[in-house]
């Protein structure tokens, strides 16, 4: 059976739960997309107790240092012009604004590299992250990477080409994990993982690129600054408050990962990052890809019918609980489960995992539903909560400081802060959807 046939089987099974109409659209869209992500991580799946037992709990905390950076910088990388690229009612205009967003990356990627020349030593020593100042290189390319890939992401959603995104990722897990394995097994350690990790962001920019050629070379006689300048001031909100939403939400999201390399060192870090790695399988798979799905089938809809939004919203969100309550249940019992899966040096990440686990049920059900932000132009709203968001974070983890809390006080004050951010932001949603 081929990897076509096995995309289909999956999607198949997937409506058939589903069912059909707008959610069922929804859903049908979803099941592409993680018919891939599921084959993804499935290869990922069966990497891990391999990839653990060749590299150690302080490699692991480079390569989640190196992550972190990477998706915390990422947001600069198109100014987040990307997510308005299912917008505008004609391919010309949403050409154009991916044209702006290949320029932006290029030229911040650039601006990034020099820094990285001139002040990169400094920066890695006063974040006490020097374990990845000699990837600084890679990091550039990975977040290069990562943008095309963010760009022809919601290009192809936007030509609602969800089989390409779902075989892309596939390709790209599978060359990542061969990268790690072959380079650990050949004594590299840690490069091999930030390699690796580098290969599965440039390589799914790149795999798209290959998919759209057509399209860009169709497209390109279109190109006008005109309509370049007209996109940037019309969708101005996305960098004024999507871009720095997002940005503060990349970063507290990564906060874990540096404080517990900043303060328990690359051990702890590593045990925390495979625990943030598996934990992010069901969000990677269910979550984004119904984010993407959903944001898809909302904007098809438009604002003026916000009672179907708010029916296929409904409908949406019910389903996201059933998978998510079951995953939930899964994750209760990691510390076990990782002791026989990955060796017992890394039954603390499954100890970390349980307490996580908490607040990541929340988390689960309301990414997709954040999209409603952007379809409604309340990007400043959205900005709001990633501003309280920080503000619980960073409060989470200077009581750890102030009180010398070690590991599992920490992780635990900073779930019941995530939990009070999760519950403030569903109230959000239900605002602007109600």
């Amino acid at each position: 059976m081929n990897l076509k046939e096995v995309l289909k089987k999956v999607k198949y099974q997937i409506i058939k739960i589903f069912g059909s109409g707008s959610t069922g659209s929804i859903f049908k869209n979803m099941s592409i997309l993680a018919s891939g992500s599921i084959i993804s991580k499935l290869i990922g799946f069966a990497s891990y107790p391999i990839i653990t037992r060749i590299y150690s709990p302080a490699d692991f905390g480079v390569l989640a240092v190196f992550s972190s950076t990477i998706f915390i910088l990422l947001p600069f990388s198109t100014l987040r012009y990307s997510f308005a690229i299912p917008l505008p009612k004609n391919d010309i205009l949403a050409f154009n604004l991916l044209s702006t967003g290949f320029i932006i990356a290029i030229v911040l990627g650039s601006l990034l590299a020099l820094f990285f020349v001139i002040s990169g030593n400094f920066i890695f020593n006063l974040l006490n992250i020097v374990e990845i100042s000699e990837y600084w290189w890679l990091l550039i390319l990975a977040i290069m990477g990562a943008a095309l890939y963010e760009l022809l992401t919601n290009w192809a959603s936007r030509k609602l080409k969800f089989g390409a995104i779902a075989k892309t990722g596939v390709w790209r897990s599978s060359i990542s994990v061969i990268i790690q394995i072959v380079l650990g097994l050949t004594g590299y350690k840690s490069m091999g993982l930030v390699i690796g990790e580098t290969a599965h962001k440039m390589g799914g920019g790149i795999s798209l690129l290959r998919i759209f050629i057509k399209d860009i070379l169709k497209n390109i006689s279109t190109l006008s600054i005109k309509y370049q300048f007209f996109l940037l001031k019309y969708y101005k909100n996305f960098p004024l408050f999507n871009m720095p939403s997002d940005l503060l939400l990349v970063f507290t999201s990564k906060v874990p990962i540096l404080y517990f390399a900043y303060q328990f060192g690359p051990d702890y870090s590593g045990q925390l990052g495979l625990a943030l790695m598996i934990i992010s399988v069901p969000l990677q798979l269910f979550g984004k890809t119904a984010s993407l799905a959903y944001y898809a089938e909302i904007a098809r809809i438009g604002i003026r019918e916000k009672k179907q939004v708010f029916a296929v919203t409904k409908s949406v969100l019910y389903k996201l609980i059933i998978f998510n309550l079951f995953t939930f249940i899964i994750l209760l019992f990691s510390p076990s489960t990782f002791s026989f899966a990955f060796g017992s040096k890394w039954i603390q990440a499954g100890e970390f995992t349980r307490i996580l686990s908490i607040y990541l049920l929340l988390e689960f059900i309301t990414t997709p539903l954040t999209k409603l932000f952007l379809l409604y132009n309340k990007q400043s709203k959205y900005l709001k909560t990633s501003i309280y968001r920080t503000g619980l974070v960073i409060s989470s983890f200077y009581i750890s400081y102030s009180l010398s809390y070690d590991p599992y006080q920490t992780l635990s004050i900073y779930t019941v802060f995530m939990c009070v951010h999760f519950f403030l932001l569903s109230y959000q949603i239900y605002k602007i959807i109600k």
